[in-house]
């Protein structure tokens, strides 16, 4: 008889000395140093951190009167956050109007329970960066909550967070994710979702050179001067975007700060952001609505869209046209797999 070997509970030391190595395979740019920041307590220590925090708050206010406004003088626009929807809701979210169609928001909690949740999200960990710029040598916080917009002005968004590690530019975007979403990120999982994620981050990329090379967005004096210090003398286009994710969930034994991110280059994924863009604009100097994409009244994607009321006899009948053909199927006897020699 084999002798049963009695495995003994790992120490404190152990636990910490794997969960590190872990990290340290890991790798990334921004969460190591998020990590090891919170090693210490951050707060809102000084009136200035008071007031950064104010002007913070008071770009998103005025963020939200632009879109406001735009919605009210039918000037919307194409935004990263949806390029890669359905054609036909990002379609509709900027030009419903001239077809007469409403956008049609249900009355549901969750949705604005998301937002203001993500609006503080957000808030969050602008400031811990405003921090670290104020810790770190080599990181500077460029700015946050940044308006760009399209030379052709019919595409814009709001960036999150631009910063220099190094003398790398880095865009930043922040989300917080539920369990399942944030470990397909944190294992850059290929799924739809990250998909998405790939395509807006490297929209806003493109949109911040764009602004940068026209000059609409001009970097302030003290980022000159982290430049400068650095031996770079004009601003670098950003190469590289950053999903920041949070896990709702809080943290685990390996993600202590409940943080992973994905490391996207511009170069790979643009194809596919101008192929959306010129798809969207031959609709519209065609006057023509894209195809619905939708297959299912029952999806999500349907059913907390704000034009499902438009789409829906369409995409009921081609949920009645694949559940007829998948009834036409030929059906077969399952055979079970025999094994050769087995009895």
């Amino acid at each position: 008889m084999g002798r049963c070997i009695t495995r003994m509970p790992r120490t404190e030391l152990e636990k910490r000395i794997i969960q590190q190595r872990k990290l340290q395979e890991r790798g990334g740019l921004i969460v190591p140093l998020l990590e090891e920041m919170l090693k210490s307590s951050i707060g809102v220590d000084t009136e200035e951190d008071a007031r950064w925090l104010y002007n913070l708050a008071m770009k998103q206010v005025k963020r939200e009167k632009v879109r406001q406004e735009g919605y009210d003088n039918d000037e919307m626009v194409f935004s990263p956050s949806g390029l890669a929807d359905c054609l036909r809701r990002v379609y509709l979210s900027k030009n419903h109007k001239k077809f007469g169609l409403e956008r049609v928001e249900l009355p549901a909690i969750e949705p604005h329970f998301y937002f203001l949740t993500g609006d503080f999200l957000h808030l969050k960990w602008q400031f811990v960066f405003y921090k670290l710029s104020q810790l770190h040598p080599d990181f500077h916080l460029v700015d946050c909550e940044i308006p760009i917009m399209s030379k052709r002005k019919d595409h814009a968004g709001t960036l999150d967070v631009v910063v220099i590690l190094g003398i790398e530019p880095l865009i930043i975007d922040v989300k917080g994710l539920n369990v399942r979403s944030f470990h397909g990120v944190d294992k850059n999982e290929t799924s739809d979702q990250n998909h998405k994620y790939r395509i807006q981050t490297a929209d806003y990329g493109m949109l911040f050179n764009s602004a940068l090379q026209r000059g609409s967005w001009v970097p302030d004096a003290k980022t000159m001067k982290y430049l400068n210090d650095h031996d770079v003398g004009a601003f670098p286009k950003v190469k590289r975007v950053v999903l920041l994710a949070e896990n709702k969930g809080g943290p685990d034994q390996n993600h202590p700060a409940a943080l992973a991110e994905n490391i996207f280059d511009l170069k790979s994924n643009l194809p596919e952001v101008r192929a959306r863009l010129e798809t969207l604009r031959g609709y519209e100097e065609e006057e023509k609505i894209p195809p619905a994409e939708c297959v299912s009244t029952r999806l999500i994607a349907f059913t907390g869209c704000p034009f499902a009321g438009f789409c829906h006899k369409e995409v009921k009948r081609a949920e009645i046209a694949r559940a007829k053909a998948s009834d036409t199927k030929k059906l077969t006897v399952a055979r079970p797999n025999r094994r050769r020699g087995s009895r």
